[in-house]
């Protein structure tokens, strides 16, 4: 699968949509290997505040959440910078419009509907943490090969 991203982002007519939707393959082996939380970023921190303050208060539990959320928002733009350093101008214009429909699928998935209880806020808040921390992970994995791979 490696090779097929390298390949596909050095293919001159290769759309990067294409290669994105390949790297997504690279966090679903994340997954599969085992490696949990800590392939995809997230802090050893926040498994423990969550798990830890899951019978506390929901404001407790919704701080250690917003608190990871930025962190993973933080290092999120870096390597989308990163990554648009990169490229030429066409495959920025195709990150931008690809980054654009990713914030909207992660919208729709984890936003809690309006009027939502505590645990759905909860919930919705920790599935943008993980979404961004693999989207994250996703781009790093991405950044990382083109620079090792010349």
């Amino acid at each position: 699968m490696q090779r097929q991203i390298i390949e596909a982002i050095r293919a001159p007519g290769m759309a990067l949509a294409a290669w994105i939707v390949l790297s997504m393959f690279s966090s679903t082996a994340f997954a599969q290997n085992g490696a949990g939380d800590e392939a995809i970023g997230l802090r050893p921190t926040y498994a423990g505040c969550v798990d830890h303050r899951d019978g506390e208060a929901p404001a407790a539990a919704l701080e250690c959440t917003t608190e990871e959320y930025k962190y993973q928002e933080e290092r999120l733009d870096k390597v989308y910078k990163n990554l648009m350093a990169s490229l030429d101008k066409a495959r920025q214009k195709q990150l931008e419009r690809e980054e654009g429909a990713w914030l909207r699928v992660r919208k729709a998935y984890c936003n809690a509907r309006p009027g939502a209880n505590r645990a759905a806020v909860l919930k919705s808040r920790n599935c943008n943490v993980y979404e961004t921390a693999k989207r994250a992970a996703e781009l790093e994995y991405i950044v990382y090969h083109v620079n090792s791979n010349p």
